[in-house]
Formats: C-alpha cells, sequence, structure tokens
C-alpha cells in the first residue's frame, strides 16, 4: 500500500533525505514516532504540521495496529514499513517551515495579561493536567488550596530560572534546566516540554537578544538527560520552530492573534499535556522582558 505525505517539516525531511534504518518507539491514536540514529519524526494522522511531523492527514489502522520496536526503513525519498508492507512517499514541494510572524508584538503588559488570560481558561478545564496547577501561584491569578511539595519545588526552579534568564545568567538556568528536563512521563516529559515553550518564546519573539548560549546549554542537556524526541523537539524550538499549534499559542499571547480561547484549544489538543507545560515556559519567557 502506498500514501503519500500531505506536509513534512523541515527537520524531518533532513532524516528523510538519508537511507537508514529506523524504528517505532511510540505508537498512539494520533501517530507513531519514528527514530534513526539520534533523530526522531512523528508520522501524524491529523493534518497539524510540525518541523518533526510527516503529515498524513488519515488513519491508517496497519500502522496503528504496529508495536514499539517494529522496523521502518527510510529508503529512496520513502519511509518504508516492511512488516506491513505500506510506503510512504514524500517529494521537496511538501516540506514546511513555520513562516514568520505576521502582526507586531503587543505591549508587554497586554502580553503579560493575555497569558494570563490563556493560563485561567485552561485552570479552569484542566486544573490537575501536568504542569497547570503551577500556572495560577506563578502567574499571580487566584487558586485554591496548598501545592504539593513536588509542585512547590517545581515552582521554585521556575522562578529561579526566571530570574535566571532575565538576567542572562546562562550558567544558572542551566542548572534549573538540567533539573526540569526528564521530570515527568513519557515521551517528552512534563519539565522538557517547559523548556521547549521557554526557547520557543525568546527565539521567536525575542531573537534581538542573543539566545545562542542558553540554546547550546539545553540542547546539549537534553540529549544527555531525557528522551531523543524531547531532545529534537528542543532543538526545534532553539530555531523558533514548533508544530502549528504552538506557533499559535505564542503567536496569540504577543499578537493578539489568534483569539484567546484558539490559544485555549490549541494548547490543550497539543499532547496529553505537553501543550500545557509548554505554556509555563512561555510565561517564563513573557515575563523576563
Amino acid at each position: 500500500m502506498n500514501f503519500s505525505a500531505t506536509s513534512i517539516g523541515h527537520a524531518a525531511w533532513q532524516t528523510w533525505s538519508h537511507d537508514q534504518p529506523a524504528n517505532a518507539i511510540g505508537i498512539t491514536s494520533r501517530g507513531l514516532f519514528i527514530r534513526a540514529a539520534d533523530r526522531v519524526v512523528f508520522v501524524s494522522f491529523e493534518t497539524q504540521r510540525g518541523p518533526l511531523t510527516i503529515t498524513l492527514g488519515r488513519s491508517i489502522e496497519e500502522l496503528r495496529a504496529l508495536h514499539v520496536g517494529a522496523a521502518a526503513v527510510f529508503a529512496n525519498n520513502r519511509l518504508i514499513f516492511p512488516t506491513t508492507k505500506i510506503t510512504i512517499a514524500a517529494s521537496p514541494e511538501v516540506v514546511w517551515q513555520a513562516p514568520s510572524p505576521l502582526a507586531s508584538p503587543g505591549p508587554i503588559d497586554q502580553q503579560l495579561k493575555t497569558v494570563q488570560q490563556i493560563a485561567s481558561l485552561i485552570v479552569a478545564r484542566e486544573p490537575d493536567r501536568g504542569f497547570s496547577p503551577l500556572l495560577a501561584p506563578f502567574l499571580d491569578l487566584p487558586f485554591s488550596g496548598p501545592l504539593s511539595s513536588d509542585h512547590t519545588a517545581l515552582l521554585n526552579i521556575l522562578r529561579i530560572l526566571q530570574q535566571a534568564v532575565r538576567e542572562n545568567d546562562v550558567p544558572s538556568a542551566q542548572t534549573s534546566i538540567d533539573r526540569l528536563l526528564g521530570r515527568g512521563d513519557g515521551l517528552t516529559p512534563a519539565g522538557d516540554d517547559c523548556v521547549l515553550g521557554l526557547l520557543l518564546m525568546l527565539n521567536r519573539w525575542q531573537a534581538n537578544r542573543d539566545w545562542s548560549r542558553l540554546n547550546r546549554a539545553a540542547i546539549n542537556a537534553a540529549f544527555q538527560k531525557t528522551t531523543t524526541l524531547s531532545a529534537n523537539l528542543i532543538g526545534c524550538a532553539a530555531e523558533g520552530q514548533a508544530d502549528e499549534r504552538l506557533l499559535n499559542v505564542v503567536d496569540g499571547i504577543v499578537t493578539g492573534q489568534p483569539t484567546i480561547r484558539e490559544c485555549v484549544d490549541c494548547a490543550l489538543s497539543w499532547g496529553n499535556s505537553s501543550g500545557i507545560d509548554a505554556l509555563v515556559g512561555m510565561a517564563i519567557a513573557v515575563s523576563v522582558i
């Protein structure tokens, strides 16, 4: 069976263009994660685009039925799954890269207000998912009940990271990032997604400052301390690149478009709690301008 990708992210294309063996490292209802050496791509049954995403826009039952560890091969600009006889083709014409922002940044006080409004709606809808309990205390929003000891420790890490980024204290920032990376479960632990959100906002919207040392420190630490998928996503964020849903959130915070409710929906639809966790990192970045 032959299928064609409707789009392929620029980072995924770099992996795609090299003939090499690969294997499935994660399978979900939304798609499957494929690893080749130290690179990971996501074969998505959905329509959203991203730097690591090979978008099919349809569910393929034979791929959903694969098991973790199943073999795959990149060869001749195709991704082949030998046990299923499925081949996915892609061409340079469908390579996707995040476009530059179209709107100008709004006033910083409005950006802070927007991220607070997004956070308030997320906490109301999903108070216990991922880093959601940290949003209210970190953004000085009303919240009820004491934090757990683990969340209290995390909040302290976030505040130290916030101050380090504000002062461009890379060694101190790296210490906090090291404490976040790998914290949580799954292919992209919550702490990783938080770091991703921070780097994405800094590199997409605060490119007038040099974040290269912080970027390198975070990427190097990610490849040593957490999952290969997270390390790849963090590397993309350091280039200002991410899934369209996360781009919508950072752009919405900074420019007011998309709307607050659209940003909430985008954050909640990216992974189980990954969009919420990334929002915490975005909030750090906005607060240090």
